[in-house]
């Protein structure tokens, strides 16, 4: 294993490092990655008002989706562990092991918007790492950093609210 692999604190990395190894060491890779995850859900805690975020949203109409690398299950766990899944409409997040659709790369986000119906123009991330904001811009999604007051945090080049 190469030397920034063996020491890196990104478990995506070593998923990246595992598929150029082939199918079956991505395949075990993926797996432990996705176990770990949905044991982590039950330890982490959902950020500050959240919870009246999601709900402002979803009382505003707003349809909300969660997306992410995160494994597709560990991210529904997490909601429904935290009565949040009523108002996460959607979970657009890692299904296979395949890490080239993870962000920075717009694949979650493109999946979301058809899922949904739905098409960039009319749709708002809100991210933290430089991985979901590069997503977004891929994208041509408006981003922005927090909920708490979107107007105050905007990722470069963003609008919030949207004037649509």
């Amino acid at each position: 294993m190469p030397r920034e692999v063996a020491r890196t604190r990104d478990p995506f990395d070593v998923l990246r490092y595992a598929v150029s190894c082939g199918p079956d060491t991505a395949h075990v890779v993926e797996r432990q990655l996705r176990r770990h995850e949905l044991e982590a859900v039950t330890l982490v805690r959902e950020k500050p008002d959240v919870r009246g975020a999601l709900r402002r949203l979803t009382d505003a109409g707003i349809t909300v989706t969660v997306f992410g690398n995160l494994a597709v299950d560990a991210v529904s766990s997490f909601l429904s562990l935290r009565d949040l899944a009523e108002d996460a409409k959607w979970v657009s997040a890692r299904a296979s092991g395949d890490p080239a659709r993870l962000t920075p790369d717009p694949f979650l986000l493109h999946q979301a918007i058809h899922a949904l119906g739905s098409s960039a123009e009319r749709c708002l991330v809100v991210a933290e790492s430089a991985a979901d904001l590069a997503a977004a811009a891929a994208a041509g999604i408006d981003a922005v950093t927090s909920l708490r007051d979107p107007a105050a945090t905007p990722a470069p080049a963003s609008r919030w609210p949207p004037d649509r």
